[in-house]
């Protein structure tokens, strides 16, 4: 169905003079300045046998005609991104509904896309509700096949990325909190004699604490089947170190502390109620006792919670001088709301944010030995990425504020010529100063973020190698048979490949500090791919392997 207008034309060229072509052409030189095609692979989920034969048949896999409709769907989304509703209904609308099976080339487009890596083309959000509202328009045949595609891709779990699955677990949760948790639950119960390390239990925990956000415990107990208990995450109930059974002078100090901060009590009554401790207890118990009263003042919502902090931030300041200062923070917000990730995930974000806390320490943090047996788990990379682009996001600003600052000192000196002064004016100064600032401000940004990933991929290298030889020990020679090295070396992967533009920057020092020869080769080989990945600014969309 292609429009081919050069077929009408069929005779004049079978009787035209065919031109010899020359047996090689010349390749242009490479050019660094030039950003290249990407290389991708296509993202085939769907079978002949797996599209009912009464519809229109599938399109050969490397036609040019099912190459131009994915095109066409592709264009589309992209075109009409800003606004769903508007999106999906051109793509339902799209002439060639009777020609191809539009609803399954629709949703291998938009799983394409919502799998590719390191980064899909828009944000996450968009897919899902573009998938909800093709639904809505099409409900007699769409959610038909996006229950398939779902079973497809559950059924790939096993050799799915982990970045992947993570995409798919916040895509179906999203999903389901729109269809009223509708879904063939009994399907799934396989998960739940699983072991706790197979891909498809993951996914299952994962996308249901996922799930929780959207709704509450109590309610998706009663939506789900029984078996599905266990798999539910815990009730979501603060551990406060300091409750009314403990008796220890640090419990006596938290009270107080508790009925200070209730009385809305100066910071200097909650610093002389503290001063309290000293013939007992050292700076760090301080600092537990008063991070253990700030999140139970705060523990009643997330609102309380942000609340508390800003009220106590200045006291808390002044308790954490060092980095074991703030790692010993961290520490207690993790023991704290082990059972609410969600909760520690937003907390750690606002304590880096209000100054009290910084990457380091949720480095230090996220790779301590509590936290490593979540590795497989979603949170602990969500706080991860929420804490590197939090630094990014900063450095990117101050970018922003010294390209603002040095246009409107141009523009300032411009204004000095034209008035021919002897002297530089005030506000020429006073720019010049906020410029010199701003530059010494943007610099140590960058150094930070070049410790950030100096410091994370150290730590990366340790606890894979770590946990390799742990697993040697056990008798697993090659380590193969960890999920958790898996996942970790998979983490490492999507961030050296999702930052490449900041990692290319420090890749001497990645070299010659890190990633050293007595690394292990399954490391050594994951990070020389990545650089090659890097080097060629391009990456490979393949989110399932076969």
């Amino acid at each position: 169905f292609t429009i081919r207008p050069y077929l009408s034309f069929a005779a004049k060229l079978d009787d035209g003079l065919p031109h010899t072509l020359p047996q090689s052409l010349p390749v242009p030189a490479h050019d660094e300045n030039i950003l290249y095609p990407q290389h991708e692979v296509d993202f085939r989920l769907f079978d002949d046998e797996d599209i009912p034969q009464e519809g229109a048949r599938p399109l050969a896999r490397s036609s040019i005609d099912r190459c131009l409709t994915e095109e066409l769907i592709h264009n589309t989304i992209h075109m009409y991104r800003l606004d769903r509703k508007d999106c999906a209904s051109r793509l339902i609308n799209l002439q060639l509904k009777t020609k191809v099976p539009l609803e399954y080339m629709i949703v291998e487009a938009v799983f394409t896309q919502l799998f590719h890596l390191p980064s899909p083309p828009h944000k996450p959000l968009f897919y899902s509700c573009l998938l909800v509202e093709l639904c809505k328009l099409s409900p007699s045949t769409f959610p038909q096949v996006l229950a398939q595609a779902t079973v497809l891709l559950y059924a790939r779990l096993d050799s799915m990325n982990v970045t992947c699955m993570d995409r798919f677990s916040t895509w179906f949760s999203y999903h389901l909190s729109n269809f009223q948790y509708r879904w063939s639950w009994e399907d799934w119960k396989e998960v739940v004699g699983m072991d706790e390390t197979e891909p498809k239990r993951l996914f299952v925990k994962d996308m249901l604490e996922k799930v929780m956000r959207f709704s509450y415990r109590d309610h998706l107990l009663d939506t789900l089947p029984d078996e599905f208990a266990e798999l539910m995450p815990p009730e979501t109930i603060p551990r406060y170190k300091y409750g009314k059974e403990s008796s220890t002078p640090a419990s006596d100090t938290a009270r107080k502390l508790v009925n200070a901060i209730k009385d809305k009590a100066q910071a200097s009554d909650l610093q002389a109620i503290l001063d309290q401790l000293d013939g007992t207890a050292d700076a760090e118990l301080k600092l537990e006792v008063f991070s253990q009263v700030m999140l139970q003042v705060g523990s009643q919502s997330f609102s309380h919670s942000y609340g508390a902090v800003a009220k106590l931030r200045p006291l808390l300041k002044e308790l954490i001088t060092t980095d074991d200062d703030r790692a010993v923070l961290l520490r207690n917000v993790g023991e704290f709301w082990t059972n609410h990730h969600q909760l520690m995930t937003v907390l750690i974000e606002k304590l880096i944010r209000a100054g009290v806390a910084d990457s380091k320490a949720a480095i230090t943090f996220l790779f301590s030995d509590a936290m490593k047996e979540n590795f497989c788990s979603f949170f602990p990379w969500e706080i991860l990425n929420q804490t590197i682009q939090s630094l990014i996001m900063l450095a990117d600003q101050l970018v922003e504020k010294l390209a603002n600052a040095k246009q409107d000192l141009r523009k300032s000196k411009e204004v000095d010529n034209r008035n021919a002064l002897d002297m530089v004016s005030d506000d020429t100064q006073q720019l010049e100063k906020e410029v010199d600032g701003l530059h010494t401000d943007v610099d140590n940004a960058a150094e930070n973020i070049k410790r950030l990933f100096l410091l994370l991929f150290q730590r990366f290298v340790l606890v894979i190698q770590e946990h390799m030889e742990e697993q040697k020990s056990k008798g697993d020679q090659k380590g193969k048979k960890s999920l958790w090295v898996r996942c970790v070396m998979e983490r490492m992967q999507q961030i050296l490949t999702a930052h490449r533009d900041h990692t290319q920057k420090y890749i001497r020092s990645l070299d010659n500090l890190i990633f050293t020869d007595d690394v292990d080769r399954r490391i050594l080989s994951l990070y020389k791919r990545c650089k090659v990945i890097a080097a060629t600014r391009c990456y490979c969309r393949d989110p399932v392997v076969a």
